[in-house]
């Protein structure tokens, strides 16, 4: 080492001398020849290569901030990635979730009147715009306890029913349009001071109590449903998306609309005249009514919509979880879907990882049985979970499943009967239909006599969306 032959000193011992390398005899010059250079070949200078004076390109800078934005995040514990297929099911639930809102959205925009009834043509719609209340299988529970009558077009019901037999409540985490809107807003309208941020959220997002109220709900709209009122129509999503949406968002929509294009054609500016008056012809021909449709008592509708919507900042999935007859329906049929989840406690660190975005607060955590007629079928919980705890198969090991579905016992059952035997009375007697009965009431075409017809009138207020 630097010349020194044998041992080598450390180099922090101080008590050495310097190191100074033993001369070396001279080895004797040997000359050597310079090198010729070819004058057919000129040597080409290689010079290394340099950056540019303003920095990486534009391509560069957007390759490294896609790499930077969509790099996956590592995963906490032990970081053991969710399977492929369940991410992708989760994006599809996504797409699905979107896709079947927006059909919703189409169909309730084209439940409009635009034709004549010259020469005795068939009034029809030219899209089934009753799907989702056809697809609904409270509502066809409900009819027919009502009425006593099979309805042919309520068999896409079953259809309904089939599907949650085998995967469960797909249709609330996937399908309902009113699902969506509540997901949909508790993740644009966040409560940083509420259940949907922090620590706060992961309780919030555990099997409550308060959760059983749709059973009892449930109960009493099929015990009036028996005794000849389906009043229970008012909670259904599907007739609650329906009403409020078409009687007061459309409407306030059209309304606000129409008075900025008016504004805009008041105008002396050609251009802007112009431009208005096409305008209001492609939105009048795609998405606004011709006219303006005022509705009693709309505030009161629109003004529940919002309240409940905004309801997510405290109780995420808030109607959901509490208020809705037809995912206690749903529920109750899917207590033994084909697929379901399986979990292996053993594995389970309590992060609670699984409960950040739980959807129907089933209790996905080990250490607890699943509540399968809580779940939503979001798949978020296997997703997040680091650990593998959580699998979602076909004929799980049902040891992790809990089958107790409203906790109802024999007292409750028997209140929730007497206030669903009691909603009709009440209602008769303080509704038009026998003193202050007016016969030139609007009714839709074809319409029953009247009390038969509010046996089968479910409150959807599609009739006057038309």
């Amino acid at each position: 080492w630097n010349g020194i032959i044998g041992v080598v000193p450390a180099l922090d011992d101080s008590s050495r001398g310097p190191l100074v390398a033993p001369a070396m005899a001279a080895a004797p010059a040997v000359a050597v020849p310079a090198p010729v250079q070819s004058a057919a070949a000129p040597a080409v200078p290689v010079s290394a290569p340099s950056k540019s004076a303003n920095g990486p390109s534009l391509f560069d800078r957007a390759k490294a901030w896609v790499k930077t934005r969509f790099k996956p995040k590592k995963r906490p514990g032990s970081g053991i990635p969710a399977r492929k297929v369940i991410v992708a099911l989760r994006n599809a639930r996504r797409v699905s979730q979107a896709g079947f809102l927006f059909l919703f959205l189409f169909l309730l925009v084209r439940t409009e009147f635009r034709g004549g009834f010259a020469g005795g043509a068939t009034v029809r719609m030219p899209y089934p715009v009753e799907g989702f209340l056809l697809a609904d299988p409270f509502v066809a529970l409900m009819t027919f306890l009502s009425t006593h009558t099979i309805y042919r077009a309520l068999w896409w019901s079953v259809g309904m029913v089939a599907l949650t037999l085998v995967f469960g409540r797909v249709f609330c985490g996937w399908i309902c349009p009113f699902g969506t809107l509540h997901h949909f807003v508790a993740w644009l309208f966040p409560n940083p001071h509420g259940a949907t941020t922090g620590s706060r959220r992961v309780r919030a997002n555990m099997t409550h109590p308060y959760q059983n109220a749709k059973y009892y709900l449930l109960g009493a709209f099929l015990v009036a449903a028996v005794c000849g009122s389906a009043i229970g129509g008012l909670f259904d999503p599907i007739c609650v998306c329906v009403r409020a949406i078409g009687l007061a968002v459309l409407p306030a929509i059209n309304y606000v609309t129409g008075r900025g294009l008016d504004t805009v054609s008041q105008t002396n500016l050609h251009v802007l005249q112009n431009g208005s008056d096409a305008t209001r012809d492609a939105l009048v021909a795609t998405v606004l009514q011709p006219r303006q449709y005022f509705f009693h008592q709309t505030w009161v509708i629109g003004g529940l919509f919002f309240v409940v919507l905004l309801a997510n900042r405290w109780i995420p999935r808030f109607w959901c979880r509490v208020l809705c007859p037809l995912g206690a329906t749903l529920g109750l049929i899917a207590r033994n879907a084909v697929f379901g989840m399986e979990k292996d406690h053993s594995k389970c660190t309590d992060c609670n990882l699984c409960l950040v975005d739980c959807q129907g607060a089933d209790s996905p955590q080990g250490g607890v049985k699943w509540r399968q007629d809580e779940c939503h079928m979001c798949l978020n919980c296997e997703t997040a979970c680091p650990e593998d705890v959580i699998k979602f198969r076909f004929l799980p090991n049902r040891k992790s499943v809990t089958l107790t579905q409203s906790g109802m016992d024999r007292r409750k059952t028997l209140a929730v009967a007497a206030a669903g035997a009691a909603v009709l009375p009440l209602t008769r007697t303080s509704d038009t239909i026998d003193s202050n009965y007016y016969d030139r009431l609007i009714r839709p075409p074809g319409a029953v006599e009247e009390r038969d017809f509010l046996d089968r009138c479910i409150r959807c207020a599609e009739c006057m969306k038309v």
